[in-house]
């Protein structure tokens, strides 16, 4: 049973066990025990409202609460020194930005194609240098190796930039922007956002933000989006 269910039906109760004169009400011990119930799941509402911040309780009120639950949250609010229209700004707003983000999740670049451009682009790159520089390993062995090494990390680090897509992404259809301009990512956010590759394992683990960006893409304010957007009836 959900606190906003308890809590709304709580009044019709309250309103039918308290109203009726002595004698005329005979509660049995189940039914009373009911009340009390609703009683404290009313307050145990009260108490999770106050111990929520002011911006969360805004989101909250935008949802599909209960009339009842929605006289409780205001009290809330109003001791806070929220006034109505705030709340009401908010309640039209929350929607359309739910909205929006909805929207971009579908541009968004899935973490799974994300991985395998990005396994495309380590191994390819490794072959492709392993191949061009195999005639150093005449002149040595250690001039091969650092030859094929210094081509990778200069491929990795700045693969996404001028077009935004390296060989991997662009198999994948997707490419790197800028998160506030929408622009092609450039060589100097290129560079920032492959750097963390050195932290591999925490770099991943930032794909599981609202936006899927990795620690790079934070550090460089880039994205990663599907380079064709998909259909309006997708």
């Amino acid at each position: 049973m959900s606190l906003e269910w308890t809590y709304a039906s709580l009044p019709r109760y309250a309103a039918w066990i308290f109203s009726a004169p002595r004698g005329q009400l005979n509660l049995g011990p189940q039914l009373q025990r009911y009340a009390f119930d609703m009683s404290e799941q009313m307050n145990h509402l009260r108490e999770y409202y106050e111990r929520q911040d002011t911006e969360e309780l805004l989101e909250l009120s935008a949802r599909g609460l209960t009339e009842e639950a929605q006289v409780v949250l205001a009290q809330v609010l109003k001791s806070r020194g929220v006034a109505p229209a705030a709340v009401e700004k908010v309640q039209e707003r929350v929607p359309q930005r739910h909205a929006h983000e909805r929207q971009l999740n579908k541009l968004l670049g899935e973490p799974s194609a994300r991985l395998v451009a990005f396994l495309i682009d380590t191994v390819g790159c490794s072959i492709l240098a392993f191949v061009l520089f195999f005639p150093l390993r005449s002149i040595s062995e250690e001039a091969h190796q650092f030859a094929v090494v210094l081509a990778w990390w200069l491929y990795m680090l700045f693969r996404a930039a001028p077009t935004g897509q390296g060989f991997g992404k662009k198999v994948l259809n997707l490419r790197v922007v800028g998160v506030e301009t929408g622009q092609k990512c450039s060589w100097f956010q290129s560079f920032w956002r492959n750097l963390t590759h050195f932290f591999f394992i925490v770099d991943a683990v930032f794909l599981l933000s609202n936006r899927r960006m990795r620690l790079g893409d934070m550090i460089a304010s880039t994205v990663v989006v599907k380079s064709s957007p998909p259909s309006q009836n997708a």
